[in-house]
């Protein structure tokens, strides 16, 4: 991700699309996780500025993994973490968890299947994983590129990423309710990007809008929409893709 996107994204934190997909992980760890568990640990894989450790904290102890130095200034300030690992995947690390989560992470992975194992290989037996994704490559554009961006992906090309032995506990595409009106900002956002692109070199991201007035009208779709995703939901397109699957206990 170049300097001036991850500027950008550090001030959309609190955005309607953050508060959304806070809001899925809360749900989906509470669906998965066994209430008997006692002391959880948990990973988050490219915790970015902190922005999900206030939900990971009601469930149990949090560690996480950050690359970038911008991010790992602000992880550095959140009192509540355990340890803060500074680098990426494949890091070397002993320790295994209950849970690790990587949201909008593995797209900015190259080798995203030796990624997929890394993980699979940290969590302890019956752990769980969760992530998110960008959906539909047809969707790559500059945005991506800007944000570091090797892929976007389908539900069937993300699964196949899955260890064999693996459990998928539920998955399906999300923030589909604005993906048509998501695919015309993006249409418009690129035609003038490239209208413009005789006089701009830099790549640049697609600006979240979290205006005054606009943020409340979509954070209250958005979190419609995440009110009725249930563990049976699967839906068939959005502009992203969550997956959650188990270890075995028995390997």
């Amino acid at each position: 991700m170049n300097p001036s996107s991850y500027e950008s994204y550090s001030h959309e934190v609190s955005s309607w699309l953050h508060s959304g997909r806070k809001r899925l992980i809360q749900k989906v760890l509470l669906w998965h996780l066994e209430k008997s568990a006692k002391e959880i640990e948990i990973l988050e894989v490219g915790a970015g500025v902190g922005q999900n450790i206030e939900v990971l904290n009601q469930f149990g102890i949090v560690d996480v993994m950050e690359i970038d130095h911008l991010g790992l200034k602000f992880l550095h300030k959140i009192n509540s973490l355990r340890h803060i690992y500074e680098g990426g995947i494949p890091l070397r690390i002993r320790n295994k968890w209950n849970v690790i989560l990587a949201c909008d992470v593995i797209e900015h992975i190259e080798d995203d299947f030796s990624a997929i194992q890394w993980i699979y290989d940290h969590l302890k037996p019956g752990g769980i994983f969760l992530a998110t994704v960008p959906a539909f490559n047809w969707l790559f554009s500059e945005h991506d590129k800007a944000l570091g961006h090797y892929r976007r992906y389908t539900a069937e090309s993300f699964n196949r990423l899955i260890p064999k032995n693996a459990e998928i506990l539920s998955s399906s595409y999300f923030n589909s309710y604005l993906f048509p009106f998501a695919l015309v900002s993006r249409f418009l956002w690129q035609l003038g990007r490239k209208i413009t692109k005789s006089s701009i070199d830099e790549l640049q991201k697609q600006a979240t809008p979290n205006g005054k007035f606009i943020n409340p009208i979509l954070q209250y779709i958005f979190l419609k929409e995440i009110e009725k995703i249930q563990k049976e939901t699967r839906r068939m397109y959005g502009l992203s893709y969550y997956v959650c699957f188990r270890k075995p206990y028995k390997l």
